[in-house]
């Protein structure tokens, strides 16, 4: 889901709060499409946000994220925490961009991650009923994205004992992990040499399988990383792009974490030669 998408959403909250919740599953499907048709009247008619125009802290956001230089990103980012103090992707924004090197950095995503649980606490998403489906939320991506660039700053930092408990615990509160933590988490345990655990998240033959089960293109992509070498990533790869049980998925996954990748150049031949011995012996 886009921050577009997430945009719509929350349009569709404040509508049914100004028109009350649908009583059945059919009047929620007029409802939404009611609602569709006037978002993109609106969105028709609606100009592209502006400095003179902007007025949420959602304007002021966008403007940050695609202004013209630091300066400016970080002025629109500021005016967007000021009109809504619990936007955590203003305070994530502005974070990146005030910090005067890679610890500053890391502090200052401590001092949002802290308001955040916070906000979090306060609106109820702690609750058990949310644990493990913070991705499939809306309202608490924000959150989730502040703590990735964490554990992304520690990870740079080379702070890896502490950005291991920061990923087993984004794995709890979404435990679907579409965001792909259980790449870093595993990657993290091979590079502490923590046998331990990475055999409690998976040892490392079943692990190949168990990627192997979920994503068809893992045989194909293990081919690629050995024949290839350094050439692995094609020339349409982009790596902000993140399809699940796809090629993509693992391209991103060692472009991310080419820390741990470059550091053991023979995993990708034992890998393909593991799960080859697998494959064999289903036969």
């Amino acid at each position: 889901m886009s921050k577009e998408t997430e945009k719509v959403f929350r349009a569709f909250d404040e509508y049914m709060n100004e028109n009350g919740p649908p009583e059945s599953p059919e009047e929620l499907e007029e409802m939404l499409h009611v609602f569709r048709g006037e978002y993109d009247s609106n969105t028709a008619n609606r100009q592209a946000v502006t400095a003179d125009t902007a007025e949420t802290s959602d304007d002021f956001l966008e403007l940050a994220e695609y202004a013209d230089s630091q300066e400016e990103a970080l002025k629109y980012a500021k005016k967007s925490l000021k009109l809504d103090p619990d936007n955590l992707d203003a305070e994530t924004l502005i974070a990146a961009l005030s910090a005067k090197d890679p610890f500053d950095l890391i502090r200052k995503y401590e001092s949002a991650i802290k308001h955040g649980n916070e906000v979090m606490k306060k609106q109820g998403y702690f609750d058990l009923d949310y644990t493990g489906r913070f991705w499939h939320i809306h309202q608490t991506r924000p959150y989730m994205r502040l703590r990735l660039a964490y554990i992304d700053a520690l990870i740079r930092a080379c702070m890896f004992d502490a950005a291991i408990p920061e990923a087993e615990e984004l794995l709890e509160l979404n435990d679907g992990d579409n965001t792909g933590i259980r790449y870093t988490l595993m990657s993290l345990y091979a590079m502490k040499g923590d046998e331990d655990s990475a055999l409690d998240l998976k040892n490392a033959y079943g692990y190949l399988k168990k990627i192997s089960k979920h994503n068809p293109d893992f045989r194909k992509f293990l081919k690629r990383a050995v024949d290839q070498g350094e050439d692995l990533f094609p020339e349409n790869f982009d790596p902000t792009m993140y399809r699940p049980d796809t090629m993509d998925e693992l391209l991103v996954a060692v472009f991310e974490y080419d820390w741990l990748y470059t550091s053991v150049g023979l995993f990708f031949p034992w890998a393909y030669e593991e799960f080859a011995k697998s494959r064999m012996k289903k036969k």
